[in-house]
Parts: structure tokens; C-alpha cells; sequence
């Protein structure tokens, strides 16, 4: 009778830990690593131009990866915090809020041209923005930007 205890003890042990495992996980989705990678480079970028601009409230309307955005935040030790978009409102400025907090929030998107190729931006709304084009390729095993030169299109 104990060992039936033990066996169906190590199953429930088993599941469980199955479970965590795919809970954490959540935000990578049935795509191959390099796409991951790929857009981890392009959410890094995005990220970085945000915060040097100051802006500290961020949404995604079709975001599928917030996971892989608040990874990126967190490894990179950011000052950008991730607001929900059916929590977001237009105020009368034109300008994009926290239903809650009230806070100005920057709309961000990521957007796939082709296999090698992203266009990054976010948008306050008449306050600013910024948009750019980058052309990923691999080298040393690693997706790096080509045309990373610094210039972005500022709304």
C-alpha cells in the first residue's frame, strides 16, 4: 500500500512540476527560437529609446510577448513599467493615459516586414514618438542590427 502512496506521490510531483515549467513559459509562443531571438533584439532596441527618452509607462494593443518584454526590462534593468492596453484612455490632449494611475503611457509596436527586417516605434500621441526600420543579420551566432546608427524618426 506504501509504495502505491510513493508511486502516485512522484506522478502528482511529476505534473506539477510540468506545470510550473509551462507556466513560465507562457510568453513564447509556438515560434522557433531564432524568431525569439529576432524580436528580442528588436523589443531590446525599442526599449532602450524609450527609456533614454523618458518615457516610464508603456502598452501594446497587439502585443503578444509580454513575458519576453518584461524579461527584457527587468535583465536590463529598465525604468519602464507595462500597463495593460484595455486599461489605457485618449485624454483630450490627444495624448494616451492610465485609466488608473493616470500616467501618460508611450504605445509601442513591433512589427515583422519580413524575415529580416522590423519596424520598432512608440507614440504618446502630439507629446512625440519615435520610429525606425532595422535590418537584423546574424553573426558570431548572435542577431545583431545592421543599421543601428542612432537616427530614429521622431514624431
Amino acid at each position: 500500500m506504501k509504495s502505491g502512496c510513493v508511486i502516485i506521490g512522484l506522478i502528482v510531483l511529476v505534473f506539477v512540476c510540468g506545470c510550473e515549467k509551462k507556466e513560465s513559459e507562457t510568453y513564447r509562443p509556438e515560434k522557433r527560437s531564432e524568431d525569439i531571438e529576432k524580436e528580442e533584439v528588436a523589443y531590446t532596441l525599442l526599449l532602450k529609446k524609450i527609456q533614454e527618452d523618458n518615457c516610464s509607462l508603456i502598452a501594446s494593443k497587439d502585443d503578444k510577448n509580454p513575458g519576453l518584454i518584461q524579461d527584457i526590462i527587468q535583465t536590463n534593468r529598465f525604468e519602464i513599467e507595462v500597463e495593460d492596453y484595455n486599461n489605457i484612455e485618449q485624454g483630450p490632449d490627444l495624448c494616451y493615459y492610465s485609466k488608473s494611475t493616470k500616467k501618460m503611457v508611450s504605445i509601442i509596436d513591433v512589427t515583422t516586414r519580413d524575415e529580416k527586417r522590423y519596424y520598432i516605434s512608440y507614440y504618446m500621441g502630439p507629446e512625440g514618438g519615435a520610429s525606425k526600420e532595422i535590418h537584423l543579420e546574424k553573426r558570431n551566432g548572435r542577431w545583431t542590427i545592421l543599421n543601428d546608427d542612432g537616427m530614429w524618426n521622431v514624431k
